[in-house]
């Protein structure tokens, strides 16, 4: 049997770089989460871009949230420069939901049915209670309430938004306020609480 001449160390070399270069590409393993034969993109990649257009729409809609809370809470300077402050608490409080009783009402004046002549027929009558339990009422919201100087009964339970702070602006009616219900505000602490002092 015969064997081929030894090669020299350049030859091998050559021969190696020529074997590379003629034989076919091998195929290359799928990658995690892609199909065999897929040219890009992917599970994983769909995932991921459902999972970011999620999130974008989610910080869109707490956007939109607080926009809406913000609007809500707006300043009616207007209704006040036109009717008074005791007209345009009560028209901030009905458009929230909340409830209104006039000095020399029995009765509350709600949100239901034709409120908006009403308030007006009290035009030069004081606010002397308002309900606004539940409502979403922020620190920003009180802008609508401070002018109020006879206000005696003020309900503000379980409302979501307020807070220490909103608490602390509440020393306006300490003149005239008799009743508070701040209860079951998940918001309100004990510092907001300790700046009740004010009040009688």
């Amino acid at each position: 049997m015969r064997f081929p001449p030894p090669r020299s160390r350049d030859e091998s070399k050559m021969a190696a770089l020529r074997a590379v270069l003629v034989a076919p590409p091998l195929p290359c393993p799928p990658q995690v989460g892609q199909r065999r034969g897929a040219a890009g993109g992917g599970l994983l990649r769909r995932l991921g871009r459902w999972f970011y257009e999620a999130e974008a729409a989610e910080a869109w809609a707490e956007r939109l949230r607080r926009r809406r809370l913000r609007s809500r809470n707006a300043y009616c300077g207007f209704l006040r420069d036109r009717y008074g402050d005791d007209v345009a608490a009560a028209i901030f409080t009905l458009s929230c939901g909340g409830g209104v009783r006039f000095e020399g009402q029995d009765g509350w004046l709600r949100p239901e049915g034709q409120w908006r002549p009403e308030v007006l027929r009290h035009l030069h009558v004081p606010v002397v209670a308002l309900d606004l339990s539940g409502s979403p009422l922020t620190y920003h919201g009180l802008d609508n309430l401070v002018g109020l100087r006879r206000l005696r009964q003020l309900d503000l339970s379980e409302c979501p938004h307020l807070d220490d702070w909103a608490l602390g602006r509440l020393h306006v009616f300490g003149a005239s306020l008799r009743e508070l219900s701040v209860a079951r505000c998940p918001l309100v602490t004990e510092r907001g609480l300790a700046t009740l002092h004010h009040l009688r």
